[in-house]
């Protein structure tokens, strides 16, 4: 595993464990910023540093982009998983990519000679996808799949809260009443199999 790599790993998630009034403190821009932008009902396309040194799009205030625009990272265990798991020359299927945070960790992870596969059924979220592994991700094969995995081809209709709430676009349950519907959207599903 890089050592480095995991040092600003850890570096960025004891920064996750500020409090409100720590981060108000020491920057206040980035505590406030988010917040104003919910209050009116408006998103901001801005450009945040991760913490394997790529800079990505992410939107405002939507809930795992606050978090990768603040410290540099989403779901420490995960990306410390991909690092323990991952080698050059490996595959990393991403299902479910969003804005393309773990897919980028995973072509940082899996090199020039790796491959990554990504499935992704919204199309606004997949169009800042993206241009996150055009513009800002490693050099590897990667491969956008515009569709949901499923256990068999098809078609499913999701429920769509726009980019604002992109981490919850689901064919369930809503897993959050603060957000706005903005309509169900049929998907295709394909099965991985298929697809590699």
């Amino acid at each position: 595993m890089d050592t480095a790599l995991l040092k600003r790993l850890k570096a960025c998630s004891r920064m996750t464990m500020q409090s409100k009034a720590q981060l108000l403190c020491r920057r206040p821009w980035s505590a406030v910023k988010p917040y104003a932008l919910a209050r009116v009902g408006r998103i901001c396309c801005t450009e945040a540093q991760t913490f394997f040194g790529r800079r990505m799009l992410v939107v405002l205030p939507e809930m795992v982009s606050v978090s990768i625009w603040r410290y540099g990272v989403f779901e420490q265990d995960v990306a410390f998983y991909m690092m323990l798991t991952l080698n050059p020359g490996d595959t990393f299927i991403d299902i479910g990519g969003h804005f393309g945070f773990f897919s980028m960790l995973g072509r940082e992870l899996v090199g020039p000679d790796g491959t990554v596969v990504i499935f992704e059924p919204m199309l606004d979220t997949r169009a800042i996808l993206q241009e996150n592994m055009e513009r800002f991700a490693a050099s590897a094969r990667h491969h956008l799949i515009a569709a949901a995995a499923g256990s068999a081809p098809g078609k499913l209709t999701f429920k769509d809260f726009g980019l604002a709430g992109s981490a919850f676009a689901t064919s369930g349950a809503e897993r959050n009443a603060n957000l706005v519907f903005r309509g169900e959207v049929e998907i295709d599903v394909c099965t991985v199999a298929i697809r590699l």
